[in-house]
C-alpha cells in the first residue's frame, strides 16, 4: 500500500533539478535525496502530495558505479551540497541531463545539449557565501541549514570556499560570541576576489543600530585582506539581504575578473559564484 511510512524497493530513473533521484510507484513520482540514477534502493515514503512524494533512502541495493565517498565530513547533514556522493563526471552529466529534460518537459522541444564544461579541481571555487548565524547554547555557529530543517551546521571547514574564508568564518564565530549581543547578527555575507584574494564582509541584522565596532577593529587588524565592510538591515527573513546598506569600513567595491574582463562588485552585485 502506498501510504506515508510504507517501504518500497524502487529503481531511480531520473534526476531532479536539485540533484535528487526520481523513481515511480504506479503514477506516483517519488523524489529520493542522495539516490543516483540507475540505482535500486529501498525507501520509506515520508510525504505524499497528489501525484508527488518524498522518500527517505534506507538502503542501496544496487549502487551506481559512479557513487563515491564524499570528501566532506558534513555532506550527509549539511544542505549546501546535493551530489558529493557522486563522481565529478556523474555530476557534470547530471547537469546536462537536467537541462535537456527541462527543454523536453517544459518547452516540449528536443534540442541537443552539449556536455558541461568542468573544472580541473572542483573544490574551493565559491567567491561568495551567505552564512546563517545560529545561536546554540551560548555559542555562535555560522553556516548552512540541514535540508528541510533549521538545524545549522558550521561552514568553517567547507570545501567549497578558500581556506582563508574558512579561517575567517571560524574567527567570526568566536568574535560574534565575544563582541555581539545575542541574536543581533542574522547572517554574514562574504565575497572573495579570485583576482587578488581580497574580501568583502556584510553583516546582516534586523536592528538599525550598529553594535560591532570592536569586532570590526579586530577584523581589520587580523585580516588585512578584508578591504570592505558593510552593515545591511533586513527585517524580512525570507530575503537574503535588505535594501538598506551602511558602508562601515574600507573600500566600497571589490575588484574581480573573469578572463580579460574586470568588475567592480558592490554588496548587491550579481556575479557568478564560480569564476
Amino acid at each position: 500500500m502506498v501510504v506515508v511510512d510504507s517501504e518500497h524497493i524502487v529503481t531511480i530513473t531520473g534526476i531532479s533539478h536539485q540533484g535528487a533521484g526520481i523513481a515511480r510507484i504506479n503514477n506516483l513520482v517519488v523524489f529520493v535525496a542522495k539516490a543516483l540514477l540507475g540505482e535500486v534502493v529501498r525507501i520509506r515514503l515520508t510525504e505524499i502530495k497528489k501525484n508527488l512524494a518524498k522518500g527517505e533512502l534506507l538502503e542501496i541495493i544496487t549502487p551506481q558505479k559512479e557513487r563515491i565517498a564524499s570528501l566532506c565530513a558534513f555532506s550527509e547533514i549539511c544542505g549546501g551540497c546535493e551530489l558529493q556522493h557522486a563522481s565529478y563526471s556523474y555530476q557534470l552529466d547530471a547537469k546536462r541531463q537536467i537541462v535537456a529534460e527541462a527543454f523536453q518537459r517544459l518547452a516540449k522541444i528536443d534540442v541537443p545539449v552539449a556536455p558541461v564544461i568542468g573544472m580541473e579541481t572542483p573544490w574551493r571555487y565559491r567567491n561568495k557565501g551567505v552564512f546563517h548565524a545560529d545561536y546554540q547554547a551560548g555559542k555562535v555557529v555560522l553556516g548552512f541549514y540541514q535540508q528541510g530543517s533549521h538545524q545549522c551546521h558550521s561552514a568553517s571547514q567547507c570545501l567549497l570556499f578558500s581556506e582563508e574564508v574558512n579561517r575567517l568564518v571560524s574567527y567570526l564565530e568566536k568574535g560574534l560570541q565575544q563582541y555581539s549581543p545575542a541574536h543581533y547578527v542574522q547572517k554574514i555575507m562574504i565575497r572573495q576576489s579570485s583576482f587578488n584574494g581580497e574580501m568583502m564582509l556584510v553583516f546582516v541584522t534586523k536592528d538599525n543600530s550598529w553594535r560591532l565596532t570592536e569586532l570590526v577593529k579586530n577584523i581589520i587588524t587580523d585580516f588585512p585582506q578584508v578591504i570592505s565592510i558593510y552593515h545591511n538591515i533586513n527585517t524580512n527573513p525570507k530575503l537574503m539581504l535588505g535594501k538598506i546598506f551602511h558602508h562601515i569600513s574600507g573600500r566600497e567595491k571589490l575588484h574581480d575578473t573573469i578572463g580579460d574582463f574586470h568588475f567592480q562588485l558592490s554588496p548587491q552585485s550579481f556575479f557568478q559564484v564560480n569564476n
